[in-house]
């Protein structure tokens, strides 16, 4: 579809508003100006087109793109037996790409989720392997 505005200004606004728009969980509409092909038409030289490359995934065959020179986005296939399972895969991956996103922006991190058993547990092994005997069964309240 190609639309026409009366102005560059009418076109980068009608761009900026509708670009990206959820039109539902699964499809999302795209806005381009039209100079924006323009960048298509220059590639430097050094570009080497990526390989697409075939793989099968039980009885079916998908082509991935791999090794891109500096990727700028990536495709995550999720599959599974259920529609119920991939709803839930697909918010726990949401989740996730929130927290790297949350950690890239803020570079801060507050540990959750069995952290602090998992880093009692990393102490407590590491002390236990400085003490041999029946000491290794036990450590003194207020070591370390």
């Amino acid at each position: 579809m190609c639309l026409v505005f009366k102005d560059r200004a009418a076109a980068e606004e009608a761009v900026r508003q509708r670009n990206n728009y959820k039109l539902d969980k699964q499809h999302t509409f795209l806005c381009n100006l039209f100079t924006d092909f323009e960048k298509y038409d220059n590639i430097h030289e050094e570009f080497v087109a990526p390989v697409p490359e075939p793989y099968k995934i039980g009885d079916e065959y998908f082509t991935f793109i791999t090794k891109c020179q500096d990727p700028k986005a990536c495709t995550v296939l999720l599959r599974g037996p259920s529609k119920d399972i991939l709803n839930e895969v697909e918010r726990n991956l949401q989740d996730a790409l929130g927290v790297a996103r949350n950690l890239a922006q803020e570079h801060r991190l507050v540990p959750g989720g069995g952290a602090v058993d998992m880093a009692v547990s990393n102490f407590l092994q590491q002390k236990a392997k400085g003490v041999s005997g029946d000491g290794e069964l036990r450590i003194p309240h207020g070591v370390g």
